[in-house]
């Protein structure tokens, strides 16, 4: 009755129970070895249980493992193995050695557990901490590191603007322009990321966006790689509303993978058309209605993906690549991007016939974009008084002049107290007063504050590199008249500083 009892209750296990001769030899596993595994009874009998492993195991494991049995000892520990379908799972396994009467062993029974969605919630939640970590450290960097790009960026448009026409470097310092622009979108990234937010659309021309990504592909692509564009007339003048830096992360996503199917050599195209896209063309797996689209396609002449593999790219952690090569999150990233944008992604592939990826975007209506322009010598103007505050010397320095440079009398310093002495002193000498957020001793909400008690009409707008104590909703509660992210190109700041002095000259003549 008892060895009945102990007979269910082995076959009845969820945990797998596999015994084994002295030699290792498998002579019993329970239902559970074959529910887990995918072998039968009759498929592993006699066999040693070395058949299992997946190669991604530290052969120490088994040194150690082989190294207490064979000392008559318990071994506990965790092995990747492999199923009868090839894909790998983690077990939780204790192996005990079985004795005769003599003291010698006769057996090994082994007990073990499938741990594999544990540990991958475990990773998940490591990942969480890991993403909270990367969000207090981005928080705290982002500020300073902003501040640094606005006085490089501030710098390079001062050079602009000073530049006589026909100069030779007029390029190198777009260039730089460039960079920094996509660096300041890089810090904006990160905290998107580390906050799990999504990062703020704008029109966006596809082909400029494409000409650039282009740029900077070419610096890395093996010279192998023929990279080539074809974008169709008609898209030169269609806008998309977007994340550049996040359409971008996809482009070059994409094209990377491009690059490694094709062993570094063949031919890589990124293409751009307008399409009509009706109802039955829409997966049901996508948020997306019909209508005119951009047609973003980027086509490789690869490898190909297999057809059992074509449905299954997009999934977290699916990978082909090697252990080492790849994680498997980079095209469920571009799906995820696609998805953000009320998009819709779709594969074409033939093993040896390369692949074909095409993103389509919703398309702007004509007379809902804005043209984004380089700075030009032509900027508004203005001859108010301009009271400007930030701790950094440089920054206060680059911001007198730059508003100088457009005509306005400007009182730059580096001291938060001060200002505000100085502003109570003659509260009506200035017309507007822009400042920074985060600074010792009297932060620039607080200033703002202050001053509004004291003239609560006074046209005010707070920047910041990055602070957790104060957004856009929050600025305007206070009573700011705008807040702005650094760091701010020439044309967006004295843009922006017009845009409040005649908003406020406005209001002013309405309540009069």
């Amino acid at each position: 009755m008892e060895k009945e009892r102990l007979s269910l209750a082995i076959e009845q296990s969820s945990e797998t129970i596999l015994i084994t001769d002295k030699g290792g030899q498998i002579r019993y596993v329970n239902p559970a070895f074959e529910k887990i595994t995918g072998y039968k009874c009759h498929d592993v009998f006699g066999k040693n249980p070395r058949f299992l492993k997946s190669g991604q195991q530290d052969e120490a494991v088994y040194k150690d493992m082989w190294g207490a049995l064979s000392r008559g000892e318990v071994w506990s520990g965790e092995l990747i193995n492999k199923k009868k379908d090839g894909t790998f799972y983690i077990e939780d396994v204790t192996i005990s050695p079985v004795f005769d009467n003599g003291g010698g062993i006769v057996n090994y029974i082994a007990v073990k557990r499938d741990i594999t969605h544990e540990v991958e919630m475990e990773d998940q939640l490591r990942q969480k901490y890991i993403m909270e970590a990367v969000g207090l450290m981005a928080g705290g960097i982002a500020h300073n590191f902003n501040n640094n790009l606005a006085i490089i960026l501030g710098n390079v448009e001062l050079s602009q603007i000073r530049l006589p026409e026909g100069s030779g470097v007029a390029e190198y310092l777009n260039n730089a322009k460039i960079a920094i622009m996509r660096s300041r979108d890089l810090v904006q990234q990160i905290l998107t990321y580390s906050r799990d937010g999504e990062g703020v659309k704008l029109p966006v021309q596809l082909p400029l966006l494409i000409d650039e990504t282009i740029k900077l592909l070419r610096s890395t692509l093996p010279a192998t790689i023929d990279l080539q564009k074809a974008i169709s007339a008609s898209c030169y003048s269609t806008t998309i509303h977007a994340d550049s830096s996040r359409v971008q992360e996809a482009l070059i996503n994409l094209c990377n993978n491009a690059v490694y199917a094709m062993d570094e050599q063949g031919i890589l195209t990124i293409g751009l058309d307008a399409v009509q896209l009706h109802a039955q063309e829409i997966p049901a797996q996508f948020v997306c209605l019909p209508g005119r689209y951009v047609k973003l396609s980027i086509h490789d002449t690869g490898s190909g993906i297999a057809p059992e593999h074509v449905d299954k790219v997009f999934d977290p952690f699916f990978t082909t690549k090697d252990v080492n090569e790849g994680t498997g999150m980079g095209l469920a990233t571009v799906h995820s991007i696609i998805a953000q944008h009320n998009g819709m992604i779709k594969v074409a592939s033939h093993p040896g016939e390369g692949t074909t990826f095409e993103l389509y975007f919703p398309m702007v209506e004509q007379g809902q974009s804005e043209q984004v322009s380089p700075i030009e010598n032509v900027l508004p103007r203005g001859d108010e008084r301009i009271l400007f505050v930030d701790d950094d010397e440089m920054l206060s320095q680059l911001g007198e002049t730059m508003l100088s440079e457009m005509g306005y009398q400007v009182t730059a310093m580096t001291s938060s107290v001060s200002a505000l002495e100085l502003f109570r002193s003659n509260p009506d000498s200035f017309d507007l007063v822009i400042t920074d957020q985060t600074m010792p001793e009297l932060c620039g909400k607080d200033l703002i504050e202050n001053m509004l008690k004291v003239r609560p009409d006074l046209a005010t707008i707070l920047c910041t590199g990055f602070s957790s104590k104060i957004d856009k909703e929050a600025a305007e509660a206070l009573g700011c008249k705008a807040f702005c992210m650094k760091p701010l190109n020439v044309s967006e700041l004295v843009e922006l500083v017009r845009e409040v002095l005649d908003s406020d000259k406005k209001g002013s003549g309405e309540s009069q």
